[in-house]
């Protein structure tokens, strides 16, 4: 479970989470609110002419990570920095975004 590091000093929030680690539950910090990376997923979805425009093939809400997860392809440092030159575009911190490398394309003979 991931928790802002808040959650740590607000008593009621601080006794659930000890609760939860004495049941087993992993409680880790995140660095950053479920909110803000939704908002990078609408700001993504409202801009996919952009967006594809820079390589990118799908993205997703990663929870383990937080952070939003962006496949892109070709996957190579000048698209990369194509890419976080229009994350910056659309005032978005490439730090909550994980560029990964997209599915290449083949071709069957």
């Amino acid at each position: 479970m991931l928790v802002l590091e808040d959650a740590f000093n607000h008593a009621e929030s601080a006794i659930a989470i000890e609760e939860m680690q004495e049941r087993g539950i992993i409680v880790r910090t995140a660095q950053f609110p479920e909110r803000d990376l939704n908002e990078i997923m609408r700001t993504l979805n409202g801009n996919m002419w952009r967006i594809g425009g820079v390589g990118y093939q799908s993205w997703w809400p990663d929870i383990i990570e937080n952070r939003v997860v962006v496949n892109i392809n070709p996957y190579n440092d000048q698209q990369k920095e194509l890419f976080n030159n229009l994350l910056i575009e659309l005032d978005i911190d490439p730090s909550r975004v994980q560029v990964t490398p997209g599915a290449t394309s083949f071709r069957l003979y």
